[in-house]
């Protein structure tokens, strides 16, 4: 699992880990340049020296940038592969955008909630009580609604 990858002091990025993935993340500030590629390299390594294989085609590339004129960063690169750059990514449940806006992630979670509430709606033309009901709300809708709320 990605525990063993073993590069905890070793890769200059910023990294979270999860059961079998790992985002990793760089701040720049101009005329700097990115650690990301020699951190994307030794991955690779580590994958190629325990008989695995990173798939180019999952992982992405989301630049956050407020600059009027965008600075011209290097493709980067997983086995001669480069990544694709994406304007939203979903990250544990949470559909993050490279502008910070929040417009993908309402707009994936009210279909849900809208399932959800079709649930509600069936309950209380059964003459299911108000406790009952508020029951399935607080279980099934509410955590839907609020999960990252605070980020």
């Amino acid at each position: 699992m990605i525990n063993d990858l073993g590069l905890s002091t070793q890769l200059g990025c910023n990294r979270w880990k999860y059961v079998d993935d790992i985002t990793l993340s760089d701040t720049l500030l101009l005329g700097q340049s990115s650690c990301l590629q020699s951190d994307l390299d030794r991955i690779h390594q580590w994958a190629v020296d325990n008989n695995m294989r990173l798939n180019p085609s999952k992982c992405k590339i989301m630049r956050m940038c407020f600059f009027r004129e965008q600075p011209v960063l290097p493709v980067f690169t997983i086995d001669g592969k480069p990544l694709d750059s994406v304007f939203s990514h979903k990250v544990l449940g949470l559909t993050l955008q490279s502008d910070l806006r929040w417009n993908a992630h309402v707009d994936s979670i009210v279909p849900k909630a809208a399932k959800r509430l079709y649930i509600l709606r069936i309950l209380r033309c059964s003459n299911v009580s108000t406790t009952d009901l508020v029951a399935v709300y607080v279980t099934l809708i509410r955590p839907l609604l609020e999960y990252g709320c605070i980020v």
